[in-house]
């Protein structure tokens, strides 16, 4: 049996009983086994395939193991591999799943049935971040429409089920609200509106967002003093040093990368583990963003983040990278983005054509 793909209308369904009705009811019919599929990010930039590594259709009940590619829309409109990696489940059961490709390239969503959880997978597989929710014991899933944003929903045993709004780039949630199968009216009561982020990860992400290469420059000499202080054998001196390293964002990144190449070399194993822990911390709170301060699919995207300080933080970067005459909207980065290339020197974007 030839592989099935379910439109992006609903979750990918891996060895679950349904037929089509309407995009949110799914009713007991034939068992379709597992399934490959694919998803393309909003601006069409990027793209994840799932791909089963079992076989596909009613044979192929478990385990389920999967490929998942993370893909790049050239210049030349050719897609260019970013990342694959494999992912599996050990069970026989009817078994689905949903993935959204995110439209800055750090990586995709994805939520299965074995899990109750949204997550955010970056570019080697690591869960970067969660989708959470302020309750306990919820089973959360991921739904992917063709023509609108996507969402999360929370169901919890006994209690009111829930739906929120996503911004991809962050797993971030906002725009609470009840829902009900024949539900998909996004218009949301104010009194029901939020959208909470602490402020260690608020602070974060607006620091990352309009950092400088002149700004990591005047921190390095901070970032090497933090490295020194995680290489000692006091562990208040290591909780100082990690906790520096942290605040200082993407300042310490470079000085950090330098420092775990030189570590590969010692013979100090525990070091090259704090090392790489706060590497991997920095990794999750940047969400996977290598140059976030200078990823247009990322400040683009950012022009319509629901915090209204992340909007003008992205819209302010943007004015100082772009060629002047250049309109500060996510439609006018769509259309001349391919257009523009960095220039380290005049640490701004260059048109190129």
């Amino acid at each position: 049996m030839a592989a099935f793909h379910l439109s992006r209308a609903l979750p990918i369904l891996v060895g679950a009983a349904f037929s089509l009705v309407t995009p949110q009811q799914l009713l007991a019919q034939c068992c379709l086994g597992a399934q490959d599929s694919e998803h393309l990010a909003d601006n069409g930039r990027y793209r994840v395939r799932a791909v089963s590594q079992t076989g596909t259709g009613p044979t192929a009940h478990g385990p389920y193991r999967f490929e998942f590619t993370l893909e790049a829309r050239d210049r030349d409109e050719a897609w260019r591999p970013i990342a694959s990696f494999e992912r599996q489940w050990e069970t026989n059961a009817h078994f689905s799943m949903s993935v959204c490709a995110s439209p800055t390239g750090n990586g995709f969503l994805l939520s299965t049935s074995m899990d109750d959880r949204v997550v955010l997978l970056g570019k080697h597989g690591r869960v970067l971040q969660d989708a959470l929710f302020d309750a306990h014991e919820v089973e959360a899933s991921l739904w992917v429409y063709a023509d609108c944003a996507p969402d999360v929903r929370f169901a919890q045993e006994g209690k009111e089920s829930l739906r929120a709004q996503i911004f991809v780039p962050f797993a971030e949630l906002h725009h609470e609200r009840a829902w009900s199968k024949e539900d998909r009216d996004y218009t949301v009561a104010p009194s029901r509106q939020r959208f909470v982020l602490d402020d260690i990860t608020r602070r974060h992400r607006l620091a990352m967002l309009t950092w400088s290469e002149k700004q990591g420059a005047v921190d390095a000499p901070r970032a090497e003093a933090a490295i020194a202080q995680v290489r000692s054998d006091d562990l208040a001196a290591i909780a100082a040093g990690r906790d520096a390293l942290i605040a200082l964002g993407m300042s310490a990144r470079a000085p950090l990368a330098d420092a775990i190449a030189r570590a590969a070399t010692e013979q100090d194993a525990a070091f090259r583990a704090r090392l790489a822990a706060i590497a991997t911390r920095m990794e999750q709170l940047a969400c996977g963003h290598d140059t976030p301060h200078r990823n247009l699919d990322l400040l683009a995207a950012t022009l319509a983040h629901p915090d209204a300080e992340m909007r003008l933080a992205a819209a302010g970067q943007l004015r100082r990278l772009l060629p002047k005459g250049a309109t500060i909207t996510a439609e006018w980065l769509q259309k001349h983005g391919s257009d523009l290339t960095w220039d380290d020197a005049a640490g701004a974007f260059l048109k190129t054509r």
